[in-house]
């Protein structure tokens, strides 16, 4: 007798069939494979093209502008806090060269107060005289005054305000002006360097400047008197 045994062995066919599954399977999970990284690379080639990020950018690139404008300002601002005293004393060691003029005699007087005694905090009135002695007309500029040290008259501590005259002095004239400042009431009871310029120039333009007044002065405090009544 022959005994014939059955095994159960996959065909031909269902071994073709179970490859071919497995190669589509194959292609459909490269073809995904390609397509979201073709979506990745549109994504971000989104985001580089995305108006809120240039415009996130411009903002950047704006506030750094601001900021080097302010570096700007700032600098400005450094040289603009520069003390006007210091910058006025630089200006004063520039004119050292102009002196008075041979041709010209000053004078000067405090008409209501003492030359040597002041009172800090109210307006103080002072008369400046010059005369031609020349033959060329003079120009008065200007009058200013200055506070200095003491002990050091090229340091200054408070400018006072500078009036502007144009006014012409003919030869063999006199010419009286008026100069007011006002030292504030802080200042009593110190001694100060009083400095008060006159700066003007000749029919040909050459400058001069006077010292008029240059003395050390006491500030002192005014006493308001009140009636104990009202």
């Amino acid at each position: 007798l022959r005994v014939v045994v059955l095994l159960n062995l996959p065909s031909k066919r269902s071994v073709t069939m179970k490859l071919c599954v497995k190669f589509l399977l194959l292609l459909l999970a490269l073809e995904a494979t390609v397509l979201f990284g073709t979506q990745r690379v549109a994504v971000v080639a989104q985001d580089d093209n995305d108006p809120e990020a240039t415009a996130d950018d411009s903002a950047d690139e704006g506030d750094e502008e601001s900021a080097v404008d302010s570096e700007d300002e700032s600098a400005g601002s450094a040289a603009a806090d520069v003390p006007p005293d210091e910058v006025a004393a630089e200006d004063e060691e520039a004119d050292d060269s102009i002196k008075a003029s041979p041709n010209a005699d000053t004078a000067l007087i405090f008409p209501d107060y003492s030359s040597k005694e002041l009172p800090a905090g109210k307006m103080i009135r002072c008369l400046v005289g010059l005369t031609n002695t020349g033959d060329m007309d003079f120009i008065v500029d200007s009058i200013d005054a200055s506070f200095r040290y003491p002990q050091d008259y090229s340091y200054i501590i408070q400018n006072f305000t500078a009036y502007p005259y144009n006014t012409v002095v003919q030869p063999s004239t006199q010419q009286s002006l008026e100069y007011v400042f006002f030292p504030h009431e802080y200042f009593s009871g110190r001694p100060f360097g009083l400095t008060i310029n006159l700066h003007y120039q000749d029919s040909n333009g050459t400058l001069f400047r006077d010292s008029i007044f240059n003395e050390t002065i006491n500030m002192y405090e005014i006493e308001e008197g009140f009636d104990g009544e009202t």
